[in-house]
């Protein structure tokens, strides 16, 4: 085909290697004829448009686009770097005025800056980074995020913006209430330049460094495959970023590019989704929704995922993502690859909330430090997101880690070699402010019990004794005002563990304890003048008798919350799965005289419930649950309600419970909880209580614990 030979041919030398390059628009109609140019080591595509792609061709590839027929012209890329304009503020600085502008910055504002570097450039320039945060010279509990920029040395508009982002945070601080949180709570690093060498290229500006490598090309792929380089060779700017990157705990990241108008969200290298992919893409919205060329352009949301662009092997972002967790997004800020000085300002203006919309991202979600449960110390574990196959790594100078997740509740598994693993469940993540989450973890080759002991109707549950004796071996800990206590080193055997204060009566359980078990025991201590006329765990004898149905079992629970209140015993309508279709079931105390001089006559219980509840709210259907009956001098069973009432009606689909008061559904019961009614008004009679269960037939759950 013929080819468009321009007046002008923009040709880049490199003679260390003998090799030139050439800015080429190559023509097509269906996609497809240009899919083989994207793994075509010679061919460095740079953007794909409908119906034209835009690429870097080395000689060897110029010689196969004319081989192959493909229509194409080539083109020159404009050079502004140093042209400054009376009529607008921001331009091309040169790479001495970065260097200098930063210098300035560092030393104007020593409270708030660090200037640090990669390390030099194959041509001996400074890769040069900006830390913004605070506490500069301090490893806090805070997260770390980093923007990047023309790592294509003709791609120079974000050069100025990042300049202009590290000015804005520093003249900001103190004054700019939203500023100063930005810059006291998230730890900053900008990069104005990572490829000085290209950016200086004369006699204009260079994609490459100054080898002929294209950057994002250069990075090791996930999947073991050579970059788009064509090479298993990690260069020295390639390994510099690498290496500063494996020194810190980057949350989330962006590296600026031009040549098109959009978020790019990873993969590039492999058309499967990334673990986060929702996430990625509500980040990448969050940004091209700030910039309203960016979002009404020629993208959807002015978004994209990177391979379904097209595939590139080697990129950053792929690398941080796989190697480090750090969620990066490339960002092109401008269709045109070098617009005219004249643009920059309105460009600025498009960039400008976005910039500082995308770096809060790392306050959202889970967050918290992981500490030796003995020590204290931090340590480098891993967090673990059941369903998202994607880890993240506390930094071990400060135990910190920042899980940034979609509102929901997650379970959340923490690891570190020579420590228990440890998992909580249902932790709630919040895309406003991050959820924070603490957490301990107990040393292998010890054996631990911890929980809670509390005092009803107290506020705080601090000074309760808890002491584990086993023969002579006595382990004793005292709670902190949330009632919590740990009793750890324990040796392997038999254990009476005691709650004590003084004003109220012991609470004792027995225990067995081998290696490395964890154990968890929880307490209620009650004053000295309650008279109990019933105080049962349910381990030495069931108490309850079932009356009706075959329903509930007493014993050691393996399904629902699989594992009892205190000690190992429990009532449960189903201890190992769940309960029966269209099944009914009573369980039942003895009769007890309540005493008619009682001030304050209560019945309380622990208990944990999942059952079948249909639509959504308000107008949940409820199908399935429970409730508990009063018989009062063996009079007729009438249903009493709980302090803080029941979760809703039974449907009348229910035949045995259908039109009462109830507990219903999960969200409010799958965890143990107290449950307290208030038997004032029957202080001088004898009462008995009944735990009514009772489902239709179609759908069943876990049940009643």
């Amino acid at each position: 085909m013929k080819r468009l030979i321009p007046a002008f041919l923009f040709i880049f030398l490199f003679a260390s290697q003998g090799l030139a390059q050439t800015a080429v628009r190559i023509f097509y109609q269906d996609r497809s004829e240009v899919e083989p140019l994207f793994s075509n080591p010679d061919v460095m595509v740079d953007n794909v448009k409908p119906d034209t792609v835009i690429a870097y061709v080395f000689d060897k590839g110029m010689r196969y686009l004319d081989e192959k027929g493909y229509y194409y012209e080539t083109f020159v890329v404009p050079c502004y770097r140093g042209q400054k304009l009376s009529t607008t503020s921001l331009y091309y600085p040169e790479y001495n005025e970065i260097r200098d502008t930063l210098h300035s910055f560092a030393e104007n504002y020593p409270d708030l800056c660090r200037l640090d570097s990669l390390g030099p450039t194959q041509e001996g320039r400074w890769m040069y980074i900006m830390r913004i945060t605070d506490n500069p010279d301090i490893q806090e509990d805070e997260p770390e995020f980093r923007y990047s920029s023309t790592m294509h040395g003709d791609e120079p508009v974000s050069v100025p913006f990042c300049i202009e982002f590290i000015k804005m945070l520093l003249t900001g601080y103190g004054t700019d209430t939203d500023i100063t949180e930005f810059v006291n709570e998230i730890d900053m690093w900008v990069m104005p330049l990572y490829n000085p060498d290209g950016y200086e290229h004369t006699p204009s500006w260079q994609r490459t460094l100054s080898n002929g490598i294209d950057p994002n090309r250069n990075f090791p792929v996930p999947d073991g495959t050579r970059g788009g380089d064509d090479t298993y060779t990690v260069y020295q700017e390639t390994q510099a970023f690498m290496d500063f990157c494996d020194e810190r705990y980057f949350v989330a990241s962006a590296n600026f590019h031009t040549g098109a108008l959009v978020v790019n969200y990873l993969w590039d290298y492999t058309s499967t989704r990334a673990p986060d992919d929702e996430l990625l893409i509500a980040m990448s919205k969050g940004y091209s929704s700030r910039n309203e060329p960016m979002w009404t352009g020629s993208f959807t949301n002015g978004i994209t995922n990177g391979h379904d662009w097209y595939e590139v092997k080697g990129s950053l972002q792929d690398w941080v993502y796989w190697q480090r967790s750090d969620m990066d997004f490339t960002i092109e800020l401008s269709d045109t690859k070098a617009p005219p000085v004249s643009s920059l300002d309105g460009l600025w203006d498009d960039n400008r909330d976005a910039m500082f919309y995308l770096p809060q991202w790392v306050l959202r979600g889970i967050r918290g430090i992981v500490t030796d449960s003995i020590t204290g110390e931090p340590l480098p574990a891993t967090v673990s997101v059941e369903g998202i196959d994607k880890d993240v790594r506390c930094d071990p100078a400060v135990g910190d880690y920042h899980r940034i997740l979609l509102n929901g509740f997650y379970n959340l598994t923490f690891s570190c070699p020579g420590y228990r693993t440890k998992t909580i469940v249902d932790v709630y993540a919040d895309t406003i402010e991050a959820t924070r989450l603490d957490v301990q973890l107990v040393p292998l080759g010890t054996s631990r019990i911890h929980g809670i002991a509390l005092l009803p109707d107290a506020t705080e549950h601090s000074g309760i004794q808890v002491q584990a004796t086993s023969g002579d071996f006595t382990r004793t800990d005292i709670t902190d005002p949330d009632g919590n206590y740990e009793l750890t080193f324990l040796i392997p055997g038999d254990y009476t563990i005691t709650a004590s204060k003084e004003g109220y009566g012991d609470t004792t359980v027995s225990a067995t304890i081998g290696d490395y078990d964890d154990l968890v025991e929880n307490f209620t201590l009650y004053q000295i003048d309650t008279v109990y006329l019933v105080n049962t765990d349910f381990e030495m004898s069931a108490v309850l008798t079932e009356t009706s149905g075959t329903e509930w079992e007493w014993g050691i629970p393996t399904s629902g919350p699989e594992t009892a209140h205190s000690g190992v015993n429990c009532w449960a309508t189903n201890l190992d799965g769940n309960y029966s279709d269209g099944a009914e079931a009573m369980l039942e105390t003895d009769e007890y005289e309540l005493p008619a001089n009682a001030t304050d006559a209560k019945l309380t219980f622990w208990h944990w419930y999942e059952f079948e509840r249909g639509d959504s709210w308000p107008s949940y259907r409820r199908y399935d649950g429970g409730n508990v009956k009063i018989q009062v001098d063996g009079g007729e069973w009438t249903v009493i309600t709980p302090e803080g009432g029941y979760d809703g009606t039974i449907t009348s689909s229910n035949p045995y419970i259908g039109g009462e008061e109830g507990f219903n559904g999960e969200t409010n019961g799958n965890h143990w909880h107290t449950e307290e009614f208030d038997l004032s008004a029957y202080t001088g009679h004898t009462v008995r209580i009944r735990f009514h269960f009772g489902c239709d037939t179609g759908t069943n759950s876990s049940g009643w614990y």
